[in-house]
């Protein structure tokens, strides 16, 4: 539970990073695929996010994330996502 319990974040907000985020302006932060973070709110198509691990705080794209409990969650973490972003049939 730990860091979802003391900042009060619902299990929803638990995503997984699909591509790697190299950050361009202070407020980015660096994030790798297949890295667990938490989305603290949404602004835009921008997230800003927690990691779980660093407890690093920053903005990342929308779209470089998926919910924790999903297929292609699950392929980012076993580092099987080809780069490309897509998903094998």
């Amino acid at each position: 539970m730990g860091i979802e319990k003391e900042h009060g974040l619902s299990p929803d907000s638990k995503m997984v990073v699909l591509h790697d985020f190299t950050p361009c302006v202070d407020d980015e932060l660096e994030v790798k695929r297949g890295q667990i973070v938490n989305i603290l709110y949404r602004e835009n198509d921008w997230v800003y996010i927690i990691g779980q691990d660093t407890r690093q705080e920053g903005f990342i794209p929308h779209s470089y994330c998926a919910p924790y409990n999903t297929h292609l969650a699950d392929l980012a973490i076993k580092k099987k996502l080809p780069r490309n972003g897509s998903v094998p049939g």
